[in-house]
């Protein structure tokens, strides 16, 4: 939700936070929980599309992240679920 609306209205967060620190953290605190490899490429395809001058390693560092997290869920899900339904028992 938070992602759609930095998405939605960009050019405003950019022309208001643009050179500041703020604007880089912003952009890792709304990327840093997403775990999928389908939402690493669309934050991946936004920033191609859209230049946001002084955040490129904040990006990369993010798109980084959600990689990481998804790899993550791929190899430990499973194993995590089983045992907190083992848990719940």
């Amino acid at each position: 939700m938070a992602w759609d609306y930095f998405c939605d209205h960009w050019q405003v967060l950019l022309n208001q936070y643009e050179g500041g620190f703020l604007l880089a953290r912003l952009i890792k605190y709304l990327t840093e929980n997403f775990s999928t490899e389908e939402r690493a490429l669309e934050v991946e395809q936004f920033f191609r599309e859209h230049e946001f001058p002084g955040t490129e390693r904040t990006v990369s560092q993010s798109i980084e992240t959600i990689r990481l997290n998804a790899d993550w869920m791929k190899r430990d899900l499973d194993a995590i679920s089983r045992y907190l339904k083992d848990q719940q028992q």
